[in-house]
């Protein structure tokens, strides 16, 4: 199934018609997962919705759909992008193209203190 915006899509919609094209073109799952959370976020606090959006819609599919994104699903999703919103492809990549650590035993280089221990 190909998702097409409707005309003058911009900004949260945009962003969730980009969720379910990848659900169903990139992933071929249902978009129900998809919907069910964008309502469950409505009713989150500014701040909560605000952070969540910073997340890129590939990342939020592959997560609704269990999928570990393959390079073929990431150059799919760049198509996806292209047509659906091509103003996108000139913001920074997305972190599903960035190196990921090893999955399973690994041991982080150093994690980032944002905020000091109180003690």
């Amino acid at each position: 199934m190909t998702i097409a915006p409707p005309p003058q899509v911009a900004g949260r919609d945009l962003y969730w018609t980009v969720v379910e094209a990848a659900l169903a073109e990139v992933f071929q799952e249902d978009v129900a997962p998809a919907r069910r959370l964008r309502a469950d976020l409505a009713a989150a606090p500014a701040a909560e919705q605000d952070l969540f959006y910073h997340a890129e819609p590939f990342d939020v599919a592959a997560d609704l759909c269990g999928a570990d994104p393959t390079p073929v699903q990431i150059a799919a999703y760049r198509h996806l992008l292209a047509r659906l919103a091509p103003q996108a492809l000139a913001a920074p990549r997305p972190s599903s193209d960035m190196p990921q650590p090893p999955r399973g035993n690994h041991t982080p280089v150093r994690q980032l203190e944002l905020f000091p221990r109180l003690s």
